[in-house]
């Protein structure tokens, strides 16, 4: 099947848009199949007419400089006299035509068609060559008055009614609003009751002038109450019910204050003493309460004395652990560096002697020697238990025999109760002076006891050589 031709088409029936704008009728009737024909037709085999058209050739640059000097931008008008005046005529016309209407327009928003000056119509020309007449002589002729243009109901100028004073014959001329006086009001002031002369009331003086005392008297008090609330002086309030209420607000609200700090605070804090006793008298109220606070504050006492004796012992075993220190960092120390300053004779420093009138005190050694045979012989019978033959060690104390045992040359020239402690230790210490009376009480014991014979000579030996 074919396309259909153009002119077969039926005029009535959808429509296929076209290339060139217009449309295809194509029939009510036909089938989907007809109607893609009819598509591919406008599509593939119709072309625009304006594609056989030449094309619209622009101005040229001749054109345009001979258009842009037509009009002089100097003289501001056109250089041809002929075009310049038929464009004045025409300016003319549109001025009187915009004027002509901004009148028209004003005279109908004003809604006022005479002059107010001379009273004359300003549309009667109009209206006589429309319908015959002006609106006013309208009026007249079919009995019809138009309304008022005054908001009063009298001549302005005569200051008379319209019903005697109006342009309009009498019978149509508008009426008179009927006004009803108001009524006059007359100052209170001027009204008196009483004889302005003999001062007296008219009616009933006595009472009316009690009544007029006893309001005085209370707009006085309402005044003095209202500016002299408060005394100064006295600290209270004028009015004895309005003192009293304040004195029971400011107690409550006192008692309540106490109230609420009480409650806010812990119960620790409840236990206090002046809940015991009163302060100022004395008197206990609650004898429970108070023993209850003695035996806690004996009891806290207690635990301090506890603290302070467990701070007792820890200083002690502070000494004696610093005493170990001491004696052992000591230990550590060889007794050849004390001897190999002593053989110098001199200090190296100084040039200082050892002997001699201007010598230099050598401190004493803090050190250990070792001990030779007959030291070990003896540390060995001491450390047995045993003593040289014909000699008694029983009152001998213990650091007196460590010294012996261990041979240290000073020890035996040391005072009873000495030891290897540091002296600020033993200063420091506690127990230093119950140490000291107990040595000096064994002191003449000490003293009646014979020191173990010097070691004898072994052959040999560099210290024998003389003998």
């Amino acid at each position: 099947l074919g396309p259909l031709p153009k002119a077969q088409l039926p005029a009535c029936g959808r429509s296929v848009a076209m290339e060139n704008g217009g449309t295809a009728a194509v029939p009510a009737g036909s089938s989907w199949l007809a109607d893609l024909n009819a598509y591919e037709s406008v599509k593939r085999k119709e072309v625009h007419p304006q594609h056989f058209e030449k094309p619209v050739r622009g101005p040229t640059s001749q054109e345009v400089a001979l258009a842009q000097r037509v009009f002089d931008p100097v003289r501001q008008h056109y250089r041809e006299e002929a075009r310049e005046a038929s464009q004045l005529a025409y300016e003319e016309q549109q001025r009187v035509r915009h004027l002509n209407r901004a009148r028209d327009v004003q005279i109908r928003r004003e809604k006022r068609d005479f002059d107010i000056v001379n009273l004359q119509g300003r549309i009667d020309g109009l209206a006589d060559q429309q319908d015959g007449g002006s609106r006013s002589s309208r009026g007249l002729r079919e009995g019809k008055i138009a309304m008022p243009s005054s908001y009063v109901d009298y001549n302005i100028v005569s200051n008379t009614p319209f019903d005697e004073h109006h342009w309009a014959p009498p019978d149509n001329r508008p009426r008179a609003h009927q006004k009803q006086g108001r009524q006059r009001l007359v100052p209170a002031a001027t009204l008196r009751e009483y004889n302005i002369v003999s001062n007296r009331y008219l009616e009933g003086h006595e009472e009316k002038a009690y009544r007029d005392q006893e309001i005085t008297l209370r707009d006085c008090a309402q005044k003095c109450m209202r500016h002299k609330r408060f005394d100064p002086v006295l600290q209270r309030l004028t009015d004895a019910t309005e003192e009293a209420r304040a004195r029971a607000a400011d107690d409550a609200r006192q008692t309540e204050t106490v109230m609420d700090a009480e409650a806010r605070q812990p119960l620790s804090f409840h236990g206090r003493e002046a809940k015991g006793f009163d302060l100022i008298t004395h008197a206990v109220k609650d004898p429970e309460l108070l023993r209850t606070l003695e035996a806690a504050e004996a009891a806290r006492v207690a635990r301090y004395s506890t603290r302070h004796v467990y701070d007792d012992a820890v200083k002690a075993h502070d000494i004696v652990m610093q005493d170990a220190a001491e004696a052992q960092r000591v230990a550590l120390v060889s007794h050849e560096r004390v001897l190999e300053t002593s053989r110098r004779g001199h200090d190296i420093l100084s040039n200082q002697p050892f002997d001699g009138p201007m010598r230099k005190q050598l401190p004493p050694p803090r050190t250990t020697p070792q001990p030779d045979t007959w030291g070990k012989v003896m540390r060995y019978h001491l450390t047995e238990g045993g003593a040289p033959s014909g000699h008694r060690g029983d009152g001998i104390p213990a650091q007196t025999l460590e010294a012996l045992r261990l041979n240290v040359p000073h020890a035996r020239h040391a005072p009873l109760g000495g030891s290897l402690t540091s002296r600020a230790s033993m200063r420091d210490s506690a127990a230093f002076a119950a140490h000291s009376g107990s040595l000096s009480a064994r002191a003449p014991a000490m003293q009646a006891t014979c020191w173990a014979p010097p070691a004898p000579a072994v052959p040999g030996t560099p210290g024998r050589a003389s003998e």
